[in-house]
């Protein structure tokens, strides 16, 4: 993706949160600062995924996959 794309899609995130939606990344809240790293791949192929959007709980869980 390429770096416009993708500081759109983090103020879209940002946008959500500011109005009320919590971002999570395997589970817990983390500061935006950290947020890049869902473009990130690790060396041995691990990557953010969007794991569930609970419209209930107004919260969008990131996992972190790794293959094996």
């Amino acid at each position: 993706m390429e770096l416009i794309m993708q500081e759109k899609y983090l103020l879209g995130l940002l946008k959500m949160r500011n109005k009320g939606i919590r971002i999570l990344f395997n589970g817990k809240e983390l500061p935006y600062e950290f947020w890049c790293r869902l473009f990130h791949k690790s060396d041995k192929g691990g990557f953010y995924k969007t794991d569930y959007c609970n419209y209930k709980n107004n919260e969008i869980n990131f996992k972190w996959i790794t293959l094996k």
